[in-house]
């Protein structure tokens, strides 16, 4: 099951990255400079913001993106303390299945915004902290389940060639999101967020995380 356990363990990493990486692709979208689309077809304002997504439709847009920001990464700072306890304790594969269900239910809610029509900052930033948590289940998920099949003299070629999980999720994660930003920007999280879902079901049934 070594190869087996490679695989999966690193399909899952590059899932958890993949879906992280939406919202920077999104927020090019979620405020722009409309004057190139003309005027408000709604309304006679001069605005030029008119077909960006409020909240993120003001001047202060930038401070509102950071606070999307902030709210993943300390919610994933905090989480990472607590995560490594909860994973020794419980099984790597429920664990592990289980924060990737939660991730892509949590990603996939961001998107849901857009087709909800939520203009409301909270909903997303409630959505980013429950992501944050939500994602810290993956690192210490998967390296644990390397670390029980591989043995010392191996670990460092092994866990340099399974760390191209990071680059690869990324640019997966760019060119899913990139597809549907332009036009239904929601599909970038939703897609994203079927993909971890799914992933983390395969590893519920097929993952060993140790050997017996």
């Amino acid at each position: 099951y070594r190869g087996l356990t490679l695989v999966l363990t690193f399909l899952s990493y590059t899932s958890y990255h993949l879906s992280r990486k939406p919202i920077s692709i999104v927020k090019s979208q979620l405020h722009l400079n409309c004057s190139a689309l003309g005027t408000n077809p709604h309304n006679d304002s001069n605005s030029t913001t008119w077909c960006s997504w409020a909240p993120f439709d003001q001047d202060n847009y930038k401070e509102l993106f950071g606070a999307l920001d902030n709210a993943f990464l300390v919610a994933y700072a905090i989480g990472m303390f607590i995560s490594g306890i909860f994973g020794e304790r419980l099984p790597l594969r429920y664990y592990l299945s289980g924060g990737m269900l939660l991730s892509g239910i949590f990603t996939a809610l961001f998107g849901f915004g857009y087709f909800w029509n939520i203009h409301v900052l909270w909903y997303y930033i409630i959505v980013q902290v429950c992501n944050g948590l939500a994602q810290t289940t993956g690192w210490p998920s998967v390296v644990a389940c390397v670390g029980n099949w591989f043995g010392k003299g191996k670990r460092g070629l092994i866990m340099g060639i399974w760390n191209s999980h990071t680059s690869v999720g990324n640019i997966l994660g760019s060119l899913i999101a990139g597809a549907w930003v332009s036009s239904q920007w929601g599909l970038s999280f939703i897609v994203p967020g079927i993909i971890i879902a799914a992933v983390g079901i395969v590893c519920f049934f097929f993952l060993v995380e140790r050997k017996w």
